[in-house]
């Protein structure tokens, strides 16, 4: 047991006896401690760097307006295409928006999108729903966190019907909250998750979360009406009854899948002094369980979870987080930590709720990012297709040369939008299967 600024931190399993002393009137206490798990910050699981030969960049421009591109999306529709999307710029900026119909070998820009898209206030997402009627909408979010340009609050969207082929101009929703405050709304929709009836049958309703500048996570149901308009329910808090946990650990951009009848949520833990945690949802996102660790192999930023077409196994892209640096057993002081790669771990999904050592992790791009916490990538989209091929993509500072030479911020640095492709199985066989 190790005691910091009044904290107990458990080191190991066990118990222990914790002697309280009051020096001015010397009298004193006993507290008896039992440690059921240790915290545990080090990440103990194989670790692999994916082949460059699974790499390749869809945008590169040194030197130019766009030499730092931001955060990106992608979605897939049901003929295949890829559509991804990102800002010029770190989170603010004109939307780019390309498209790919060969599973990712080639990418075209689009140029004939709304004028809206120039003036996005935030790192956008992008989701594909598939209605029981058979349309199919395409869907781009973009948050106004009301701290830049003009001071918007609330979120955007954009619609294509017909394969991304055409798009709507923004449309904005919810700038204030049923309390009549701002909704500076932040990341919007970091998860969009479609709902199911008491039946276990699929409806028209999506959940979709995001948070606020104060740490408070809020969910909003999208529907559509009988002219097919989309609507937005009103905001609202879903983790009230963790209201201390959530604003301690500052959850934030919560990746959630579906898992059977349970929707599991990967918390963002911005605090910097706890590892990431998880919530359940056992009844369509009416109710949440009280946030809890996962294990250090998922501590991190962004998580994108899904699962592999071919094995089932959970795969988690995410920007990493290491903590614990000097290897004391616990986070020390809001520097003991570091931003790291883009990763993704592969293991059964059982297990990461469980926090048990499972599974390995592949560094799938390298981040070079002049900047004193490191690690400015992570974003993710994914997309995978039936014959078990698996796309994702990141930005990041993934020039080592030119970022460690580079004067300037680490939000003007040149930073790129790249892309990997592989099937899971393949890497298994030929890298990993001895230690998996």
């Amino acid at each position: 047991m190790s005691i910091n600024e009044g904290v107990a931190f458990g080191k190991k399993c066990g118990e222990t006896i914790l002697r309280i002393t009051d020096e001015a009137s010397d009298k004193s206490r006993s507290i008896s401690i039992c440690v059921k798990q240790a915290n545990t910050y080090q990440v103990s699981i194989p670790e692999y760097d994916l082949s460059k030969q699974y790499q390749s960049i869809i945008e590169k421009s040194p030197h130019t307006s766009r030499q730092y591109l931001g955060q990106p999306d992608l979605t897939q529709t049901k003929t295949g295409r890829l559509i991804i999307a990102y800002p010029i710029g770190h989170g603010k900026g004109p939307i780019v928006m390309k498209i790919s119909d060969d599973q990712g070998k080639t990418w075209q820009e689009k140029f004939d999108i709304p004028k809206s898209w120039e003036d996005s206030q935030e790192t956008p997402t992008i989701h594909t729903l598939q209605k029981s009627d058979g349309q199919e909408i395409i869907i781009m979010i973009s948050a106004c966190p009301g701290v830049w340009g003009n001071y918007t609050t609330g979120w955007n969207t954009s619609i294509s019907i017909d394969n991304g082929d055409t798009w709507s101009e923004y449309k904005h929703w919810h700038s204030i909250l049923p309390n009549g405050e701002k909704n500076f709304c932040i990341v919007a929709m970091a998860s969009l998750i479609q709902l199911k009836d008491k039946n276990g049958k699929w409806i028209d309703e999506w959940l979709g979360v995001y948070q606020d500048n104060e740490f408070i996570n809020y969910k909003t149901h999208l529907t559509f009406d009988e002219s097919g308009e989309e609507c937005w329910s009103d905001p609202e808090p879903y983790l009230n009854d963790y209201r201390q946990l959530e604003k301690e650990y500052q959850i934030c951009e919560v990746g959630m899948i579906r898992n059977n009848q349970q929707i599991i949520g990967f918390c963002r833990s911005q605090s910097h002094r706890h590892l990431s945690t998880y919530i359940i949802s056992k009844d369509e996102g009416n109710t949440w369980s009280k946030p809890k660790f996962l294990p250090a192999y998922l501590a991190g930023e962004r998580h994108k979870p899904f699962f592999d077409p071919i094995t089932g196994i959970l795969l988690v892209s995410f920007r990493e987080i290491r903590y614990d640096l000097n290897g004391t057993g616990f986070i020390e002081d809001e520097e003991d930590w570091k931003a790291g790669n883009w990763m993704l771990w592969a293991g059964n999904i059982s297990d990461a709720i469980k926090n048990k050592n499972s599974g390995f992790r592949i560094c799938l791009g390298k981040d070079f990012s002049p900047n004193v916490n490191g690690g400015d990538t992570g974003y993710a989209g994914a997309a995978t297709f039936k014959d078990g091929k698996i796309v994702l993509v990141s930005y990041g500072h993934w020039d080592e040369s030119f970022s460690k030479n580079w004067e300037g911020d680490v939000r003007t640095d040149l930073c790129y939008i790249q892309q990997v492709s592989f099937k899971l199985e393949e890497l298994m066989n030929d890298f990993y299967s001895k230690d998996y």
